[in-house]
C-alpha cells in the first residue's frame, strides 16, 4: 500500500489512500505528495497525484488510463489512444468512488504479473488489464515507466512491484492510410 501523503497544496491535506463517495475537490487536480518510509532515497520519495472519479479498477496497485477525469483500467483495447497513464494506490471501482492517480515519482506498491519487470526494459500493456510487461507488444509501449535496478521479486497478488513513472503514456502508431491524414498529405 502507498504511504503517500499530500503537502501541497494545503486545501487537500491527507494520505493518497483515501477514497470518497462524493468529489472532495476538483477532479483532474494534480497534487504533491511525499512518502516518508519509502524504500529509495533514503527514506523519502516525492510523488504527483491527480484527483480522479472512479471506473473499474477493482483492486489497488493496478495502472489506469485516465480518461476525462476517470480512472479506467489499463487495457489492451485502449493501448493505441494516449491517455495519460496513472498508478491508482487505492481501488477505484465505480463512478461513485473518488480518489487519487499517481503519475509521477517512485511508487513502490503495484501489483504485477508473475514475471518481474527486468531494469532499464521498455513496459508495454499487458493483455491482463492493469498490468504491464517488458515483453515487446506492437504499438502498445509506454513511455515513462521505468523499474529501478533492483529486481522486483514479490507474488503477484501483492503489492510491492518497484517502478519510476514520468507521466506515463503510450505513443500511438500510425501506419498506411492513417499516415496520410495524420501527416496532410
Amino acid at each position: 500500500m502507498s504511504d503517500y501523503v499530500i503537502i501541497s497544496p494545503h486545501v487537500v491535506p491527507g494520505p493518497v489512500t483515501v477514497t470518497h463517495s462524493s468529489p472532495q475537490c476538483a477532479i483532474g487536480l494534480e497534487v504533491d505528495a511525499v512518502d516518508r518510509a519509502a524504500a529509495t532515497s533514503g527514506g523519502l520519495a516525492y510523488g504527483k497525484f491527480v484527483y480522479c472519479r472512479g471506473s473499474n479498477g477493482d483492486s489497488n496497485g493496478r495502472f489506469v488510463n485516465i480518461v476525462n477525469g476517470s480512472a479506467v483500467l489499463l487495457n489492451s483495447a485502449s493501448s493505441h489512444i494516449p491517455y495519460p497513464i496513472g498508478a491508482a494506490p487505492v481501488s477505484l471501482s465505480a463512478t461513485n468512488v473518488y480518489g487519487w492517480v499517481q503519475v509521477k515519482g517512485h511508487a513502490d506498491y503495484l501489483r504485477g504479473t508473475n514475471t518481474a519487470p527486468e531494469a532499464a526494459l521498455p513496459f508495454y500493456v499487458c493483455g491482463t488489464a492493469g498490468y504491464v510487461i517488458t515483453n515487446i507488444a506492437v504499438g502498445s509501449r509506454i513511455h515513462g515507466i521505468l523499474a529501478p535496478a533492483q529486481t522486483n521479486t514479490v507474488a503477484s497478488s501483492s503489492g510491492g512491484y518497484r517502478y519510476f513513472l514520468d507521466r506515463p503514456y503510450v505513443m500511438p502508431i500510425y501506419t498506411g492510410a492513417s499516415n496520410a491524414t495524420v501527416n496532410g498529405a
